[in-house]
């Protein structure tokens, strides 16, 4: 007969895993964000400001999320937050941050989007579930209005 708790925490160990995944694309996407936001003309500033909050306040709640699982989040940047950082700063030089390139913002927040979707489904019928899902459904509401700026 299987020991039961090898099943937990093995489950235990790969919401973890999901959770660190979607912490790190959630840090990476704020890099950019910390970058465009000195560079944002004033009506981009407004929602990259919001993006900045959202990312900053789901990171932090992630972290906690991966913390009472036993873990122990990192929250340095990947690869990809240097990309990012890099990426607006060349867009800068050619002209300042403001709708046509907050309209692109949906394919840097994809990989954050598939992020939450693993770490939900992972965490499907846990206390976290529900949380992921409002905090991804959160984000997508905020990339629609980017697109309307």
């Amino acid at each position: 007969m299987p020991d039961s708790s090898y099943g937990q925490f093995a489950a235990t160990g790969a919401r973890i895993e999901a959770l660190q995944a979607l912490l790190t694309r959630s840090v990476d996407a704020q890099a950019g964000f910390d970058r465009m936001e000195e560079l944002a003309k004033p009506e981009a500033r407004e929602i990259v400001g919001l993006f900045r909050a959202t990312h900053r306040r789901q990171i932090a709640r992630v972290a906690d999320l991966i913390t009472e699982l036993g873990g122990t989040p990192d929250k340095r940047p990947g690869i990809l937050g240097r990309i990012n950082r890099t990426v607006v700063t060349a867009r800068a030089l050619l002209a300042r941050i403001d709708g046509n390139v907050l309209r692109s913002v949906r394919h840097g927040e994809e990989y954050v989007l598939c992020a939450f979707d693993r770490a939900i489904a992972i965490s499907r019928g846990t206390s976290h579930g529900a949380e992921l899902v409002a905090m991804q459904k959160e984000l997508m509401q905020l990339m629609d209005r980017a697109e309307r700026v």
